[in-house]
């Protein structure tokens, strides 16, 4: 097997090929490096989103019971019931399962090494595991923008009642109940949804561009 490796090696096929993989050896810690990084920054920018927005329901909804209490109107039950949901809906990060991180398994590791491809497939599977973790990035967004536009209509309707209580107008409790059995049965469907992460296509994906790129 070692003489036909050589002999491989040898040929012009095979030393472009070894010339490439060499490259891609140089170029590791700078794949590895950018893939910390950023696995780094997104898991910090989603847990700064979260604590922000955990804030501001705080702050919104000790602002909605304190008018509930000062005017002792069900106008302001409304919108702390909005910032309720909001909260359900942040809650629902906690359940998402977070995508992998790299780990490099001692027998895995041992096998690539003895097969000589361990960089290659270092590299596919670094490139496979930062599109799991962008489809959570994703996921993550949709959460943040859905509880945060709730604490905006919740912000709205703290307004709204203000000035139905200072204008004197019509009362809005039946179309609070409404509201809220349409938000209810938004989020129990909603909350069933699950992203679908894509590690086994992209690592064959990249695995293919990888081996095309080595033998061109």
């Amino acid at each position: 097997m070692k003489k036909q490796k050589l002999k491989f090696k040898e040929t012009e096929k095979g030393v472009v090929i070894e010339r490439k993989v060499n490259r891609l050896r140089e170029l590791l810690p700078l794949f590895w490096n950018s893939y910390q990084h950023m696995y780094d920054a997104r898991k910090t920018n989603i847990q700064n989103n979260i604590n922000f927005l955990l804030l501001i329901i705080s702050i919104l909804s000790v602002i909605s019971i304190t008018l509930l209490t000062y005017f002792e109107n069900l106008y302001f039950l409304f919108p702390l019931l909005i910032q309720f949901l909001a909260f359900i809906i942040l809650l629902r990060s906690f359940f998402i399962k977070a995508p992998q991180i790299h780990w490099f398994e001692l027998k895995e590791t041992l096998k690539n090494l003895d097969s000589d491809n361990f960089d290659e497939e270092f590299i596919v599977t670094l490139k496979a595991l930062e599109d799991d973790t962008y489809i959570y990035l994703e996921e993550m967004g949709n959460i943040k923008n859905l509880s945060l536009y709730s604490l905006i209509f919740s912000l709205y309707n703290i307004l709204l009642a203000l000035a139905f209580i200072y204008l004197d107008k019509m009362n809005l409790f039946f179309l609070i109940i409404l509201l809220n059995i349409c938000f209810f049965l938004i989020i129990s469907v909603y909350y069933k949804k699950q992203p679908k992460f894509k590690f086994k296509e992209n690592y064959n994906k990249y695995k293919e561009e990888i081996e095309k790129w080595l033998t061109r």
